[in-house]
């Protein structure tokens, strides 16, 4: 018999609880399949997210600003790159090289031709100090200095054997304590070289005399016009680098004039000078010269018989004397006539030349100048002012042992005012006439010397500094060559103000006719001729 027992609750409840745990299980895996579906989905957006940020990347790239904005920007960077590149390099050059352009009418920034030619023979270690910062150097108040700093920059550029240092006065007391007998201020200079035991030769440079100054005739003040530092530091390198010092002593004790800038020219030449009153001693016979300059009193015979001592100097000679007379001083008799005795005759008088002069009739252009003993060469376009000159002769050109010649002649068209006070007149003695004369003492192969100027304000500061007249060059090549030195140079000094056309009276004469005559008639006549033609049209 077969029983059906549908109502078994057991069955019932185990048949519940498959189907619960079914649902369960259904259950889950659904949200597993969710999950991993959401995991999916989340994973293809982060994927196409990645891959439209790298498409918008590439498209950012690709786009025609990006590409030269960069460019613009890389060739920006190279440019300031090679600026800064060319800027270090100029740098860096210009310490050695000459890079800037000068400008200025007196070439104040740059050094002359005189100077680089005396560089190029330059075979010594040298060493400029400056005893200052560089930056309070360069940056003075005064234009004058701090150009006369910049053309001393100048010279390691033109010789490989210059060398510039910068001493911090206030820090380093030692350096300065080195030259401490030459009392070394701020600002000063020292130029050094060694000599063949390697001990330092030096010379200092006062700052005050690297420019050039000018006294007003009326309030006695002072300004600064110009700067001389080249012609300074040429003279200290020559005096480093040479073994020769001529010594010229200036004789004192006839009112004689002190010839400061004679003496100042002399000294910037590495000459030593000292005075001496030759009425109570012998001169000495270590100087190389005398100077005799515009006596206003005579020489004792005891003066003159040691001046001829020191000319004969033992019988070995090589001394020589210059003597400068004034006309205003009408005769010194015995000094004339020891003259005479070397063959130059001093005449009484002034020459004078309305036409071919400076300033006026009294400051004559000399015509003739010996270019053998002057170093001025014949074709030179500078004058020499032969200044209110006595008119000397020559007496003889060859007597004995001595051979006299002219070093400066006036030229035809001057004339000879023989009484001074005296106005000119046409009846005047004509021209030429020598101004200054050599007299040279010969025995064997050494020689003495005499110069005589009729002319002692041929010496006066503004005559000498003067860049449009030869005076300076012709006083010092002439000393160098008559006592052996002739290593000395000689640069003029830098002036920044306006320079005037310098004119002979002849010339001011030929100017005012053509400007106030010929060209305005010229005009009227031009004018007229206009006038007389549109009339009869």
């Amino acid at each position: 018999m077969i029983n059906n027992n549908n109502n078994n609750p057991e069955k019932d409840k185990n048949i519940s609880a498959e189907n619960s745990n079914s649902s369960s299980a259904n259950a889950e895996n659904q949200a597993d399949i969710k999950s991993e579906t959401e995991k999916v989905k989340a994973s293809t957006e982060n994927n196409n997210t990645k891959k439209t940020k790298e498409k918008n990347k590439i498209a950012f790239y690709k786009r025609r600003s990006f590409k030269y904005g960069s460019m613009a920007t890389a060739f920006t960077a190279i440019f300031i790159a090679i600026i800064i590149l060319i800027n270090v390099g100029l740098t860096v050059a210009s310490e050695r090289v000459q890079l800037s352009v000068d400008l200025t009418n007196s070439k104040s920034y740059e050094l002359s031709s005189e100077t680089l030619n005396f560089l190029k023979k330059l075979k010594q270690p040298i060493t400029i100090k400056f005893f200052a910062t560089r930056s309070q150097m360069e940056n003075a108040d005064d234009q004058y200095f701090s150009g006369a700093v910049k053309l001393i920059q100048q010279y390691p550029k033109y010789s490989s054997n210059i060398s510039i240092e910068y001493i911090d006065y206030e820090k380093n007391p030692t350096a300065v304590a080195a030259y401490q007998n030459e009392n070394v201020n701020q600002y000063d200079i020292v130029v050094s070289a060694k000599d063949n035991s390697g001990k330092e030769i030096y010379k200092v440079i006062n700052y005050s005399d690297l420019v050039v100054t000018q006294t007003n005739s009326t309030t006695y003040s002072q300004s600064i016009i110009g700067n001389q530092a080249e012609q300074q530091i040429d003279s200290a390198i020559d005096y480093v680098t040479s073994d020769y010092h001529p010594t010229v002593i200036f004789t004192q004790g006839h009112d004689e004039d002190d010839a400061s800038a004679y003496q100042s020219l002399l000294k910037s030449a590495n000459y030593e000078v000292s005075q001496s009153n030759i009425a109570s001693k012998d001169i000495d016979k270590k100087a190389s010269a005398i100077a005799i300059v515009n006596p206003k009193t005579d020489f004792s015979e005891a003066e003159i018989d040691r001046i001829d001592a020191f000319l004969k100097n033992d019988g070995n000679y090589g001394k020589s004397v210059f003597i400068y007379l004034d006309p205003r001083i009408q005769s010194l008799p015995k000094l004339e006539e020891y003259i005479a005795e070397w063959g130059v005759k001093v005449e009484k008088g002034a020459i004078y030349d309305s036409t071919n002069s400076f300033n006026n009739a009294f400051d004559p252009i000399a015509s003739d100048v010996d270019s053998e003993i002057t170093g001025i060469p014949s074709t030179t376009n500078i004058g020499t002012d032969v200044r209110i000159s006595k008119p000397l002769t020559i007496l003889y050109e060859q007597k004995n042992e001595r051979k006299v010649k002219s070093i400066i002649k006036t030229g035809d068209s001057s004339k000879l005012l023989a009484d001074i006070t005296k106005s000119a007149a046409d009846s005047d003695k004509d021209g030429p006439f020598t101004a200054m004369a050599l007299s040279t003492w010969t025995s064997g192969s050494n020689k003495s010397n005499m110069v005589i100027s009729g002319s002692f304000q041929i010496l006066d500061s503004d005559v000498l500094n003067s860049t449009n007249k030869n005076n300076k060059n012709l006083i010092l090549g002439m000393t160098n060559k008559l006592l052996g030195k002739q290593t000395s140079i000689s640069v003029p000094s830098k002036y920044n103000s306006s320079s005037s056309l310098s004119l002979t009276i002849g010339q001011r004469y030929l100017t005012w006719i053509l400007l106030v005559v010929i060209i305005p008639v010229a005009i009227l006549l031009i004018g007229f001729v206009k006038w007389l033609r549109r009339r009869h049209l």
